[in-house]
């Protein structure tokens, strides 16, 4: 579904529905599927009609509601407490956008936690999502994002669902196979047969992921602390009817990804040269 009882209570400002779904157990801070708004983000976009809404956003931020991806009052602490907080930030100052705070944990190897956010690029088209690590670096010396089409589902809920969870499974399959040692690299191309991704599973149609190193967050790396800052490694699936070769042909695929700005989306289109519109895909999923 693309809305719930909980996130339309909240548009309509009836708060009393509210009190007795938060009551119920309805999660508070579930996303649509297709548009990242919270039911505290619906409260607040359409507190202007004043039709119950203010009050039902502050009760929701009252009980721990969130408005991830609108939050002009956040400081510049707030991932201070975070795991892997000052990489998050390094993040969103190369996306120049919010990033969820909605995190997921999984037990990889060394008894180690691996711990993933989500994200998503420009507040007015939302053009690709991104999951990534944080807490890796300590033994790989990097972290991994991998990119996915434009209107992937992201919220919990949704995650829970094989069609939906798949990208997540595999992000922490290459991330127990780094943390145990297997090499990964600008440039690489992953197959159904690499080391790092032997014996995961994910759909057919996701056949090729290319290993980037992305420009956008190493030049914000430059003018900070680069000594306390991790580099990213960005894992984004390959689509056509033609294979990437790997050696010089995937570098050169990988070079040029690399350039292409997080800023700057192609006019006109949903491509970013990063990953394909969902509707170039979905038959995939």
């Amino acid at each position: 579904h693309r809305t719930s009882p909980l996130l339309t209570a909240s548009r309509n400002g009836h708060l009393a529905i509210v009190r007795e779904l938060v009551a119920a157990g309805a999660d508070i801070n579930r996303e649509m599927l297709e548009s990242p708004k919270t039911p505290t983000a619906e409260a607040e976009y359409w507190s202007f009609l004043n039709d119950g809404q203010p009050e039902v956003a502050a009760y929701l931020r009252s009980i721990g509601g969130t408005n991830p991806y609108n939050e002009p009052n956040r400081s510049d602490g707030f991932w201070d407490d975070f795991v892997g907080g000052l990489h998050i930030m390094l993040i969103e100052g190369a996306l120049k956008f919010r990033v969820s705070p909605f995190p997921f944990r999984r037990e990889v190897s060394k008894g180690r936690e691996v711990i993933i956010h989500s994200c998503r690029y420009s507040p007015n088209r939302y053009l690709f999502r991104l999951l990534f690590s944080v807490n890796l670096s300590s033994s790989a010396g990097f972290e991994i994002g991998v990119a996915l089409p434009a209107t992937w589902s992201m919220h919990k809920a949704a995650l829970e669902l094989e069609r939906y969870r798949w990208p997540l499974d595999f992000l922490f399959h290459v991330a127990a196979s780094v943390d145990g040692g297997v090499p990964l690299a600008h440039g690489d191309l992953l197959e159904r047969d690499h080391p790092v991704v032997q014996q995961a599973t994910w759909p057919e149609g996701f056949d090729q992921w290319l290993v980037v190193r992305h420009g956008s967050i190493e030049e914000l790396r430059t003018t900070l602390s680069p000594s306390t800052l991790t580099p990213t490694l960005l894992l984004v699936p390959l689509f056509g009817s033609k294979r990437v070769k790997p050696g010089s042909e995937a570098l050169l695929r990988a070079d040029a990804k690399a350039k292409i700005k997080w800023d700057k989306p192609a006019l006109g289109s949903a491509r970013n040269g990063l990953v394909v519109p969902m509707s170039e895909c979905e038959s995939k999923t």
